[in-house]
C-alpha cells in the first residue's frame, strides 16, 4: 500500500503544476475600442464596450450591432436576451465571416440601462 502512495502523490503534484500552467496560458480578453480593431485582433479574445442600437433574434442566435464613437461592430451571441439601447461589455472571439468582422460573444454584461 505504501509503495503505491508515493507515485500517486508525485503524479498528483505534477498534475497540479500542469493545470496551473495551462490556466495561465488561457486567453485573457484584451480590452479594445471598436475603432481600434485591426487584423492583428482576428482570432483573439477581446473585450468590447458599446451601445447596442440594433438587434435581431432567431431560434439559436442573436445578432447585435454595437456602436462606440461612431464605429460599429456586429456581435453574435448564442442567447435570446435583449440589449437594445443599453451599454454593454462583450467578451468573445473576433472573427471574419463573409468579409465582415464580428465578435462571437461568450459573455455579455450590461453596463448601463
Amino acid at each position: 500500500m505504501k509503495s503505491s502512495l508515493k507515485p500517486a502523490l508525485i503524479i498528483s503534484v505534477i498534475g497540479i503544476f500542469l493545470l496551473f500552467f495551462i490556466s495561465n496560458k488561457a486567453s485573457t480578453p484584451v480590452a479594445v475600442e471598436i475603432n481600434n480593431i485591426s487584423a492583428q485582433h482576428i482570432n483573439k479574445t477581446l473585450s468590447i464596450r458599446g451601445i447596442v442600437f440594433s438587434e435581431k433574434h432567431n431560434k439559436e442566435t442573436s445578432t447585435f450591432l454595437v456602436s462606440e464613437n461612431n464605429k460599429t461592430l456586429e456581435i453574435i451571441c448564442f442567447c435570446q436576451h435583449t440589449y437594445i439601447n443599453r451599454t454593454i461589455t462583450a467578451i468573445g472571439n473576433l472573427e471574419v465571416y463573409n468579409n465582415k468582422t464580428r465578435l462571437v460573444a461568450e459573455k455579455i454584461d450590461i453596463i448601463k440601462n
